[in-house]
């Protein structure tokens, strides 16, 4: 199914032990690595969210996969746990190291909000995050067009992009698709992804 024909808003603590829950009708459920891989915390931005933990490599696999990346729309609450290091927030990507493609949300190792797609390569945010609660998005006009966004504002200059080769596999919260293994230390609470340029928060 294509993006396009989604709006996803995923409030991750509406979960068992194993799986996490799609708030909207999408149904684009996920499942936890392991039980309680990542766990159900109370400390959620709003109410309860997932807690990810770098130690015991936590992650989430989506139901459905982003095979359009024309327009598109990121965002999330987080609250990381450690900082100076890739924290992945989600991901779609595969191939080989001579041709690698996908999109990559997450923030790197200098603390910048990070997006990757095959076409643009590695963009990056302007402000360092810290440890407190930020909302972060990205978004994608029809023109490849990137734009970062932190806590409502934009955060850096407008990027002038170029599309790139949607994965079409496994999509996952935490964890830097199927080849790269970097994963979430912190908290992330309501991600969405769409095909629409929606508004910063």
């Amino acid at each position: 199914m294509s993006v396009k024909e989604l709006d996803k808003n995923r409030l991750l603590p509406e979960a068992t032990t194993s799986t996490v829950t799609d708030s909207t009708s999408n149904n684009d459920d996920g499942t936890k690595v392991a039980a309680n891989r990542p766990i159900k915390t109370t400390s959620g931005k709003i109410a309860n969210a997932q807690d990810f933990e770098l130690s015991t490599s936590d992650y989430i696999t989506l139901t459905n996969t982003i095979t359009d990346l024309n327009t598109l729309s990121v965002s999330a609450w987080i609250k990381l746990e450690s900082t100076s290091a890739w924290n992945s927030i989600l991901a779609s990507y595969a191939g080989s190291p001579d041709s690698y493609y996908g999109i990559i949300f997450a923030i790197s190792n200098t603390n910048k909000i990070a997006f990757y797609n095959n076409g643009s390569g590695w963009q990056y945010g302007a402000s360092d995050i810290d440890t407190g609660w930020h909302h972060i998005a990205v978004r994608i006009d029809s023109s490849n067009n990137i734009q970062f966004y932190l806590d409502g504002g934009t955060d850096g200059s407008l990027i002038s992009g170029s599309a790139g080769l949607a994965a079409e596999n496994a999509l996952y919260i935490g964890k830097m698709g199927a080849i790269l293994t970097n994963y979430m230390d912190g908290i992330i609470d309501e991600v969405r992804y769409s095909s629409s340029v929606r508004a910063a928060n």
